[in-house]
């Protein structure tokens, strides 16, 4: 799960979550422990099952730094510079030449820039050459048991139409589709090519950082569009950790999408394609 820590405010992940038990003669049943999960007693111990209210919290949340980092740029009339970029920059800068934006990135990149303890580079380094030794299996199960399931969530593919990404908006905005799809090929592929690349300063970690930064710009713009406004009860917030979570479990369920088509991946291939997720989370 992803989860803005209430302390510190960064975007963390943890897994004591609240479970609920459901049981009939159609679904699995689950026996409860002290972690908080609910672990599957009718077949294998790795399901689980969170509480819908627990989740919905994380619905009316954004993501607190960037989306004070746009607000102060936009004060300031500079929010076209907030780039990883500019980011980089204001980090370098001598903190009293720094403005209130500049401030608040530098912050951010500093942040980032420590490695979690439990990361293991060797261990990522692995999980890429677990994603292109079944890219073909993967990739099939991603389209059938993630794509084409998670665009039937409305809080989701609101987002995608307002955006245009998928197609047309209410605006008539038409060929942008194709360049979004591509920069998603490219952020994954980006973060498949070297381990190097996802230390801090490397080519996919700054992607990771600027995917932060449009999805910021992306969230502020459709809460402000006066003519269209955004109904965060129906939705949620626009980009929020409960659908940042969906999308990174996605790598959970092409594995289990490829189990029921062709059950060949080791346990510990799939431990270190999981945990490169996490780590790119």
């Amino acid at each position: 799960m992803l989860a803005t820590d209430s302390i510190s405010g960064y975007i963390t992940t943890h897994t004591a979550l609240p479970i609920i038990q459901t049981h009939n003669n159609k679904m699995p049943r689950y026996s409860p422990s002290l972690d908080g999960i609910l672990h599957q007693i009718d077949g294998s111990d790795d399901q689980m099952r969170i509480q819908d209210a627990y989740l919905q919290q994380f619905r009316q949340v954004g993501d607190l730094h960037m989306d004070n980092i746009i607000t102060v740029a936009k004060h300031e009339r500079i929010i076209s510079k907030v780039t990883v970029n500019y980011m980089q920059k204001a980090y370098e800068m001598r903190i009293e030449q720094r403005s209130p934006t500049q401030q608040a990135m530098a912050k951010l990149y500093a942040h980032y820039s420590h490695v979690p303890s439990w990361v293991d580079f060797e261990q990522l380094q692995r999980g890429m050459n677990v994603f292109f030794k079944y890219l073909p299996a993967i990739s099939t199960s991603l389209f059938f048991r993630s794509l084409i399931a998670g665009f039937c969530f409305p809080g989701i593919t609101e987002v995608l139409k307002e955006t245009s990404y998928l197609g047309k908006n209410s605006n008539k905005r038409s060929g942008t589709s194709n360049r979004r799809l591509l920069d998603t090929i490219t952020y994954v592929t980006t973060n498949m090519i070297s381990a190097e690349a996802l230390k801090p300063g490397g080519e996919a970690w700054k992607w990771g950082l600027e995917v932060r930064v449009i999805h910021g710009k992306v969230r502020h713009r459709l809460l402000n569009n006066k003519n269209n406004k955004w109904d965060t009860v129906s939705y949620g917030m626009p980009i929020n950790p409960e659908d940042m979570s969906a999308t990174l479990l996605e790598s959970q369920a092409a594995i289990q999408g490829l189990d029921w088509i062709l059950p060949i991946m080791s346990s510990a291939d799939k431990a270190d394609y999981i945990a490169l997720w996490r780590y790119v989370g």
